[in-house]
């Protein structure tokens, strides 16, 4: 699927129901799941998956807010109230999901706006003069370093909590060649617009896995998807895929 056709879609039908460019409501969340799952040629199992959800949670989904519609919801939960109880949970969760990754895209067009418009020195300057995460836990395992009291020679040293987080996430080394790898694919963009789509992601990432092991992990495949799809390069390059979708969408989109 091209994601970035599908984001203008769906903010397209986001505009045509909602009236704006966000949805804010679950009653607004049915009405444009229920408009996409419409569309001719619409491959469910795609949609589910570009949201990153299951099918049976997208079906489910739909036929709560049909008996709904209809006036049948209290006939189901007396009929199967289990039944009736797992469907509403399935549709608010998918309302809720669908809420956050539909305002993703509508937030991403300003932050992309401002990304292209950026200063790439002033940028530059203030990046680096400002201590990054890592730099910050560092200061703090040095600061309780220096208040710890001195040990007995036959005491065993037990590494700090702050320790612990700065071995446990991924170095500032590793999010560095992981930026340089994303912007190498993304080409329709200018270099310096690409650096700072590579930073944007970058950040995005270890915001969901700040752990080494696993911000590799989904490093690597975003790489991956975006050498392999150029499509989906574009339309992260261009503005119209957010950078949300790149890390929680399902491998089927």
């Amino acid at each position: 699927m091209d994601l970035g056709m599908f984001a203008d879609e769906v903010l397209d039908a986001v505009a045509g129901i909602c009236g704006d460019a966000v949805v804010e409501n679950h009653t607004q969340a049915a009405g444009v799941l229920e408009a996409l799952c419409k569309r001719p040629g619409t491959d469910q199992r795609e949609l589910a998956a570009v949201f990153g959800l299951t099918r049976e949670q997208l079906g489910k989904s739909r036929e709560f807010s049909r008996r709904r519609s209809e006036g049948k919801e209290a006939e189901l939960r007396e009929k199967d109230a289990v039944w009736a109880s797992l469907c509403n949970s399935d549709a608010v969760y998918t309302w809720n999901v669908l809420i956050e990754r539909i305002n993703h895209a509508a937030h991403w067009r300003e932050e992309f706006r401002e990304l292209a418009n950026e200063d790439d020195d002033g940028a530059s300057a203030s990046s680096d003069d400002e201590p990054t995460h890592i730099e910050l836990e560092a200061r703090e395992a040095a600061d309780e370093s220096k208040r710890a009291p001195p040990k007995d020679e036959g005491e065993s040293e037990s590494p700090s909590p702050a320790k612990h987080r700065l071995a446990a996430e991924a170095s500032r080394r590793t999010r560095e060649k992981a930026q340089e790898l994303m912007a190498k694919h993304l080409d329709p963009a200018p270099e310096a617009l690409r650096r700072r789509l590579a930073r944007r992601l970058d950040a995005e990432i270890f915001e969901r896995c700040p752990s080494d092991r696993d911000y590799r992990h989904l490093a690597r495949t975003i790489v991956a998807n975006l050498k392999r799809n150029t499509m989906l390069a574009a339309g992260y390059a261009t503005g119209r895929v957010p950078p949300q979708w790149l890390g929680l969408a399902d491998a089927e989109a």
